[in-house]
């Protein structure tokens, strides 16, 4: 037998089922999408076409996938935030085939530890946004996963570096006392920021 010829599949492994005179069919079709199936015998077996033939199959795609669900590209060389600021990235989940999500509700998982926090958004539509803060500076790791499996290109380094100056929140720092300073000699003053 022979799936139509749009996509080009020869099927093996035609074994007779339970009930004489009937034969089971197994057909696995990888690429996600819709199909217009035809089902005809070789010429060797009497040739034609099956009555029924062809039928349309819509393949969708499986489960998230770790091993084929990356995080974007332009995230390689990691992220870049100031402390306080709010940040996000859109992952794309895919299936065992590489086949592009279509729904919701996949097993991914953020992490964060320390000053990083992370949190995600499933859009219901095989993308999930992720959001991420830093509370200090420094360089921080993000953790994206589906079930305990990390995607490709996770852990991810965060670098947090100082934001902006928020001036009802600072206090210079002194004893109180009037300063004697040298003309042309630097003079230090700590502000709390």
């Amino acid at each position: 037998m022979q799936m139509a010829q749009a996509t080009g599949y020869l099927l093996r492994g035609v074994v007779p089922a339970a009930e004489k005179g009937y034969r089971d069919v197994r057909i696995e079709v990888k690429v996600a999408g819709d199909y217009e199936m035809g089902i005809a015998f070789a010429a060797a077996a009497g040739g034609g076409t099956l009555k029924g033939s062809p039928y349309t199959v819509t393949v969708n795609p499986g489960k998230a996938s770790a091993e084929t669900t990356e995080l974007p590209s332009e995230l390689q060389g990691g992220l870049k935030t100031a402390v306080g600021e709010t940040g996000s990235f859109t992952l794309q989940a895919k299936d065992q085939f590489k086949n592009l999500s279509i729904r919701g509700g996949d097993k991914i998982r953020v992490s964060a530890a320390g000053a990083l926090s992370a949190g995600i958004v499933d859009q219901q539509n095989g993308t999930y946004v992720i959001t991420y803060q830093c509370d200090e500076s420094g360089v921080h790791k993000l953790e994206v996963k589906i079930g305990e499996t990390h995607v490709k290109g996770s852990p991810l380094n965060v670098t947090c570096e100082p934001g902006p100056i928020h001036v009802p929140s600072c206090e210079l720092l002194h004893s109180g006392e009037a300063q004697n300073v040298v003309a042309g000699t630097p003079y230090v003053l700590t502000i709390r920021a």
